[in-house]
């Protein structure tokens, strides 16, 4: 039998009251992401090449070149750097009560009493890179980003940055600049940052005048591509975002992404990624993108807590992997259409510290994006329910607010655990050693060297070898 399989898809991950971890679907595609040694002229494998951003290129496969064969091909080729499989992304959630009334949220973490230092100026973008944002829900529309250098319904490309119209964001997954929200996703993510604060409608955002940059990448049905993901990043930092909010994911580690991510934190971006919704130690299991956060200074990963103040039990969790944790039970927000809506999940904890951020920097704009996760990380209440994080706590918005403290140091990074002791069996039968060298791309017809470090003297005999791999499709 033959099926042509789709790419790896990040999801959003839908809950039940219940609080079940969500699965991920995970398939291959006609489409692959390649990142060639200089420019392409011509690509005999591609019935068009899309430039993404940050130098890697969309591949769409003429018809019928599948991806696994492209893949293997273009592993071999001197002119490509690297190629991977165009993954599939996902988002994160649950609905409650629509009719719940109170933001819990906001007076656990001390965010009614930040105000009293700031209410936010607006001076910082956030980019909701997501399933899209009601740009004209009434306790939103007067807080979306406005492109100053683009004329609306002219039909041009005003300001030169490559797509015409893009007054308000654009959307990615229909290349078009109209980034409407058909799955609701998204409006909720944006809502939790940055609904508009104090004009007697509704509830407000962490940032009640927090300036929201709408770029859907996600598909009404919650999934798209890693190159549309990253098309997106490409467009919000080019556009001035200083903060990116990314509530979903899925798959496995991909280096376009993860290059896009650094390209990010060159610019200065602050990444705030949703831990995942499958309840994992994520220093165990690698959730993706949260988990570039390894290799990524700029990268904050959110874990859910409930108005309990307990760790969520669908939430991710990881003394190295997750930074803090967050509201994300029970949180209402806003629907498309001027309505409201309860969800729970990670993709709300996110949102809740990327408000939080945004009002930091519109306090103290002059800070590096260091600075701003320095003190965000010295800004939590630690409680043993959160012990399973790098800070060991929650967010307290009021700490993060403090005007009597100076910009602070940039602390070190986070040591990640050190890997278990190589164990050594001097009478023979096993030995087993575990390699440090972090993520390898392994590919058809290329050999691959991981350096194992033995600790001790022994003579050896005979050699058997074998290899588990973690695959993520």
């Amino acid at each position: 039998m033959s099926r042509r399989r789709q790419p790896l898809r990040f999801d959003l991950h839908q809950f039940e009251t219940r609080d079940l971890p969500s699965s991920v679907t995970a398939n291959l595609s006609e489409q692959v992401i390649v990142r060639y040694l200089e420019a392409p002229v011509a690509e005999p494998l591609a019935e068009s090449v899309v430039p993404i951003g940050f130098g890697y290129y969309r591949i769409n496969l003429r018809t019928g070149i599948d991806s696994a064969l492209a893949l293997r091909t273009f592993a071999t080729r001197a002119d490509v750097a690297e190629a991977m499989p165009d993954t599939i992304v996902t988002a994160e959630r649950t609905t409650n009560d629509p009719a719940l009334t109170s933001q819990w949220s906001l007076t656990r973490t001390s965010t009614t009493t930040a105000w009293n230092a700031t209410l936010g100026t607006g001076s910082t973008i956030v980019a909701v890179i997501d399933t899209g944002v009601d740009i004209t829900h009434p306790d939103l529309a007067a807080n979306i980003y406005r492109n100053a250098g683009e004329i609306a319904g002219n039909g041009i490309d005003d300001d030169g940055n490559g797509f015409i119209d893009d007054v308000h964001g654009y959307d990615f997954a229909n290349n078009d600049n109209n980034p409407a929200d058909d799955d609701g996703h998204g409006t909720h993510v944006a809502g939790i940052i940055g609904a508009v604060g104090g004009n007697s409608t509704g509830i407000s955002g962490v940032n009640g005048h927090a300036t929201i940059l709408p770029l859907k990448f996600l598909r009404g049905d919650g999934s798209g591509y890693t190159s549309d993901a990253v098309r997106a990043l490409n467009y919000a930092v080019n556009s001035g975002a200083r903060i990116v909010n990314l509530s979903w994911g899925g798959g496995s580690y991909n280096s376009a992404l993860a290059g896009a991510i650094a390209s990010a934190r060159n610019a200065g971006v602050i990444v705030v990624a949703a831990a995942g919704n499958n309840g994992n130690n994520s220093n165990v299991t690698p959730f993706y993108p949260a988990s570039y956060s390894s290799t990524n200074a700029n990268v904050i990963v959110v874990g859910a807590s409930t108005s309990g103040d307990q760790a969520a039990s669908y939430s991710n969790y990881g003394t190295s992997a997750v930074t803090l944790f967050a509201p994300g039970s029970s949180i209402l927000s806003l629907r498309p259409g001027g309505q409201y809506a309860t969800l729970s999940g990670t993709s709300m904890a996110a949102p809740f510290v990327a408000g939080a951020l945004a009002l930091l920097w519109d306090y103290h704009p002059t800070w590096t994006y260091s600075q701003v996760i320095s003190k965000l990380r010295l800004s939590v209440d630690a409680l043993p329910a959160f012990a399973s994080s790098q800070t060991g706590g929650r967010i307290n918005v009021a700490k993060l607010l403090d005007a009597t403290v100076s910009p602070p140091a940039i602390l070190p990074p986070v040591t990640p655990p050190a890997s278990p002791p190589a164990v050594v069996n001097p009478t023979g039968s096993r030995t087993s050693y575990t390699t440090t060298s972090g993520p390898r791309a392994i590919r058809d017809f290329v050999t691959t060297t991981m350096p194992i470090t033995i600790t001790s003297d022994l003579s050896i005999t005979d050699i058997d070898v074998g290899v588990t791999l973690t695959h993520g499709y």
